[in-house]
């Protein structure tokens, strides 16, 4: 009876420390959930009010498609009128900004830092928090140089295939410039949180990119689907599209600020009486997910009544329009001069290498917004 009594004395006092040790446990664990909840808070907080993406001013290349038989898409310029629209681009930034700082993305491509160039020109050194240049918001390789005459064969096999699928022989799919794109958007948070937390937190990004390659960073970031992403137009050069933080810390497209998102989607409409139409559902990308199964808001947008519909098919090829590729005169808007001071500007007016911050300094040598950025000693990945 003794030796019973102890025995329950014992697995009852093991239970009552296994028990307090269990809710130390639960409550440590409760604690760090709190203080990690409260941290992203805090960085959620700290994010950049606004997210901005801008395409390249109108290059050479937009003028004249027969230069990409003898320049790389890499060292394609600006045009005369594109070094006027990136400078008018910062102008309307500078206003929309007024005094918050400015922290830079831009493709390594000689136009799209021509573009950032232009575009700092309406800002002070102080309110740049910084410049990044990132070889993911690249263009979509097509190869190395371009035959012309080829052109509208690739844009009609790319129509058949879709713009996310197709496969240059020489180069990359809309599939592999996504997935730069999504490696992109985890560098973009990492690097923004490490400067919420231990600088101060920079009031606005922008993404200085290409046409191609901004629809798929909304793909990524708003987890379109591929016939959504393909319903979407290239923006126009130099066009912004401005995504804003909401209360939760999430982005949203603004609907006052920047450009507007331009989308449509080709049906075919069935209707019930036998007779059918081909229609052009507009802002498609703006309907609720899933897009396809909401057909009130697809007939409200078509301006037809459900009695009146018997079926709906989307096209494999959302928009043929945006497919279409045109020549031009061969007299292109080219800037001679501007050729000669291209290596300048990258050398000297932003000296963009890979880097997550640095210092500025006037740079007397350089013939544009005479910005000189002065990249850490230390390497970044």
């Amino acid at each position: 009876m003794g030796s019973g009594w102890r025995w329950a004395l014992a697995v009852g006092t093991a239970l009552a420390v296994g028990f307090q040790t269990g809710l130390m446990q639960l409550g440590l664990g409760c604690l760090a959930l709190y203080i990690d909840v409260q941290k992203m808070k805090i960085i959620k907080k700290c994010r950049p009010k606004r997210i901005i993406i801008m395409r390249h001013a109108e290059s050479e290349g937009n003028l004249d498609k027969t230069l990409f038989e003898t320049i790389p898409d890499n060292q394609m310029s600006l045009s005369c009128t594109g070094h006027a629209q990136a400078r008018a681009a910062g102008q309307e930034l500078r206003k929309l900004l007024q005094d918050e700082n400015l922290y830079c993305f831009v493709s390594p491509f000689l136009r799209t830092v021509q573009t950032l160039s232009g575009v700092l020109e309406a800002f002070p050194e102080e309110q740049i928090a910084g410049i990044r240049e990132d070889s993911r918001l690249r263009e979509q390789e097509w190869g190395n140089f371009q035959d012309a005459n080829l052109f509208n064969n690739i844009a009609q096999e790319r129509l058949a295939v879709g713009r996310f699928w197709y496969r240059f022989s020489t180069g990359e799919s809309g599939a592999d410039v996504f997935g730069r794109a999504d490696s992109f958007l985890d560098t973009l948070y990492r690097t923004l949180d490490a400067v919420a937390v231990g600088r101060q937190a920079a009031q606005n990004v922008l993404i200085v990119t290409h046409g191609l390659t901004a629809r798929f960073l909304m793909m990524r970031y708003f987890r379109w689907s591929v016939a959504t992403f393909e319903s979407v137009c290239n923006p126009n050069n130099a066009e912004l599209w401005v995504l804003t933080k909401d209360r939760d810390g999430k982005y949203q497209l603004s609907q006052t600020e920047g450009n507007r998102v331009r989308s449509y989607m080709n049906v075919t409409v069935e209707f019930t009486d036998g007779h059918v139409e081909q229609r052009e559902i507009p802002d498609y990308h703006s309907i609720r997910p899933p897009r396809k199964a909401n057909r009130q808001e697809i007939l409200k947008r078509l301006g037809l009544d459900s009695k009146d519909v018997l079926n709906i098919n989307f096209h494999s090829a959302p928009h043929i329009k945006d497919r279409r590729i045109s020549f031009p005169s061969s007299t292109s808007d080219r800037c001679p001069e501007i050729e000669v001071e291209s290596k300048k500007l990258i050398r000297n007016a932003l000296s963009l290498s890979r880097f997550e911050r640095g210092s500025f300094e006037k740079d007397d040598s350089s013939p544009s917004s005479g910005l000189h950025l002065v990249p850490p000693t230390t390497p970044t990945t």
